[in-house]
């Protein structure tokens, strides 16, 4: 995981033009020395030391660093789940009004959860499929489309609270 996370911070889009992994090696080399035994103050002063930054520097660049690894952690969250990507995607191009980009992507999703099994998961996919699929349809004026998402969601949505009711009954 920290060979990917030197890849990412490489990047330039989080990076900008500031080399990270020079100063993320030297807070691993700290941190190896047992960070868990020492204070903050400590830690700050012996990354001082190592990396010749002042305080306001360090705690600049260590804010930076945090926040780049929040984007990585969200990252390699979003990558590992196509069905939850796919499904901020529908809302981003809603939300953007990209009424192809928005029905290419959904009906991607749509596709894909009817190959699938029918279950608990493609239900619930599907439920939350047709809600911003709804809401596309209405904000763009398109009321039939919109009744028919509306009223396949409430289908879903039952379906979806049926299949809970009797998974915790049997």
């Amino acid at each position: 995981d920290v060979f990917e996370f030197e890849k990412f911070i490489d990047s330039k889009y989080y990076s900008g033009e500031r080399e990270y992994n020079k100063f993320f090696s030297q807070v691993l080399d700290v941190y190896s020395k047992g960070i868990h035994k020492i204070d903050n103050d400590e830690f700050i002063n012996q990354l001082k030391e190592t990396t010749g930054f002042n305080k306001s520097t360090l705690l600049n660049r260590l804010s930076e660093l945090y926040k780049i690894c929040e984007m990585y952690l969200i990252t390699k969250e979003i990558e590992k789940d196509e069905q939850e990507r796919k499904k901020l995607l529908l809302k981003i191009f809603s939300d953007r009004n990209s009424e192809k980009l928005f029905e290419y992507t959904y009906n991607s999703v749509y596709k894909y959860t009817h190959q699938k099994k029918y279950n608990l998961w493609t239900s619930n996919i599907l439920k939350e499929i047709y809600g911003p699929l709804y809401k596309f349809y209405f904000k763009n004026g398109n009321y039939a489309k919109f009744q028919d998402a509306y009223i396949k969601k409430l289908d879903y949505s039952i379906i979806d609270l049926l299949i809970n009711i009797f998974q915790h009954l049997f």
